[in-house]
């Protein structure tokens, strides 16, 4: 079983792994004030660019899973999992 692969859980992980949740707040009420289209082409693609582009930075970290209005992502080590979500919280 390959780490990293979406939407499967490893029963014997053989080494720490830090986890990073990111959410976009009060998205479906957004999505319903400016509608489907503009959500997705003014919020959600740059969202979700950014941050991959963030991902990309940092050896060994992967995109474990995406929500639809987030993700959750893990790094090899705490102090990239904590640059990344600084970086992308203060885009």
């Amino acid at each position: 079983m390959e780490i990293g692969t979406p939407g499967v859980v490893s029963p014997h992980r053989e080494s720490l792994e830090v986890l990073l949740f990111t959410d976009l707040v009060d998205s479906t009420t957004l999505k319903g004030r400016i509608g489907d289209a503009a959500y997705v082409a003014e919020i959600a693609v740059p969202h979700n660019r950014y941050f991959r582009s963030i991902l990309a930075d940092y050896s060994g970290a992967v995109e474990e899973n995406y929500t639809g209005d987030g993700f959750l992502a893990s790094f090899p080590r705490v102090q990239d999992a904590v640059a990344a979500a600084l970086r992308f919280q203060q885009a």
